[in-house]
């Protein structure tokens, strides 16, 4: 940008002003369309609070031109911030270290935490109640990413506030399940390894058995650990089941032979499968007489060993 051409565009539009020739408003029409104009307004104009607030909603970088009277001002700080968390930056100390207005300065922007003062940014207490607002503070709050009880309050704002968790805690596989049992949802930003771990899995899916889409890829496609999942939870999770198993003919058999509901769930192009149709239009009574056979058939297996 040509900043000749923006003092010419200022001192042509001072001198209207001047002039009587455009009203106050015109001058907030102007800031709103380049608020670089504004550090060259004069210092009456500057501190008019209706043009600072037309500027600096659009850049708050204007505050630097601003008395200090306004910067102290509580109610007009109140207003400015609530329109630009970030404005908290030029406020006064005082400002900084009101808990009321940062609060409101970080329900507009939640970057304007990094601007709140030494004490309230200490004060656990506080920095707990806030997360209610937004747990992504903890970004800008490295002394409490280490903290469990933080942690715990920020994943039940924002599931993705897990990733701000020090690497201790994000390795520390009680802390990780006790998470879970808050939020299972939390598994979304796990390792991989974690994703691959049966118990972190079946931890997330107490909470939400659909969660077993965030499994691994090797986990998804263990038809054992399907298998026992399928009877523990629901015949929808064979959805989330890898593809590979999805279209393995014989396993959905076998299956089906112990719960027909999975024939709903099963691909369109293995639903006509005349085998595959016969053993779903088995009636329950029958499903339940075959898998009992087996049963006896095993138990006799096992006493002619022993």
């Amino acid at each position: 940008m040509n900043i000749e051409n923006i003092d010419e565009e200022y001192e042509a539009l001072i001198l209207d002003y001047r002039l009587n020739e455009i009203s106050k408003e015109d001058i907030i029409n102007q800031v709103k369309m380049n608020p670089f104009i504004f550090r060259q307004l004069d210092d009456n104009l500057k501190n008019d609070f209706d043009i600072i607030l037309a500027a600096v909603s659009y850049n708050p970088l204007i505050l630097k031109h601003v008395s200090k009277e306004v910067l102290s001002d509580k109610q007009k700080m109140k207003e400015i911030i609530s329109i630009c968390g970030e404005a908290l930056e030029y406020a006064s100390d005082e400002i900084k270290d009101n808990e009321e207005i940062v609060k409101i300065a970080v329900y507009e922007n939640y970057f304007a935490i990094k601007y709140a003062s030494p004490r309230l940014k200490q004060n656990k207490a506080f920095i707990m109640d806030i997360m209610s607002i937004n747990s992504h503070i903890l970004k800008f709050l490295p002394q409490y990413q280490d903290d469990e009880e933080v942690i715990k309050k920020a994943v039940l704002v924002a599931t993705s506030s897990i990733k701000y968790a020090s690497s201790r805690l994000q390795k520390d596989k009680d802390f990780i399940l006790e998470v879970l049992t808050l939020n299972p949802f939390v598994i979304n930003y796990l390792s991989f390894n974690q994703k691959d771990d049966p118990q972190i899995v079946m931890k997330a899916m107490e909470g939400n058995c659909l969660t077993l889409e965030d499994a691994s890829p090797r986990l998804r496609n263990d038809k054992k650990f399907i298998k026992m999942l399928l009877n523990k939870y629901s015949p929808l999770l064979f959805e989330k089941a890898s593809v590979d198993i999805r279209n393995d003919k014989d396993f959905i058999i076998e299956l089906l032979e112990e719960n027909y509901d999975i024939f709903k769930y099963v691909d369109h192009s293995l639903r006509n499968d005349e085998e595959v149709k016969k053993i779903a239009a088995r009636p329950r009574i029958i499903n339940k007489l075959i898998i009992f056979k087996k049963t006896l058939t095993e138990e006799k297996k096992l006493t002619k060993v022993k």
